[in-house]
């Protein structure tokens, strides 16, 4: 693995964000300073609202992959 590889980050996957919302979740739930938990749930808003943009994509993906493949075979 080059050096550039680990500088440069990859996209996120719909693992990587639903694993940043699971730890916000954690994070704001066991922290009792009032400002730093409400900033943890608007990022978990956000980070929310990207995992459903990225699941939403990919559906949509999946859905036309489905129908190139009916046109495929003759469906």
């Amino acid at each position: 693995m080059e050096q550039y590889e680990l500088i440069t980050p990859l996209s996120p996957t719909c693992i990587d964000v639903e694993c940043q919302c699971r730890a916000l979740a954690y994070a704001a739930y066991h922290i009792e300073h009032p400002e730093v938990q409400q900033l943890l749930l608007f990022t978990l808003i956000e980070k929310q609202h990207q995992l459903t943009a990225m699941l939403d994509d990919e559906h949509k993906a999946i859905e036309n992959n489905n129908i190139d493949n009916m046109n495929i075979i003759g469906l």
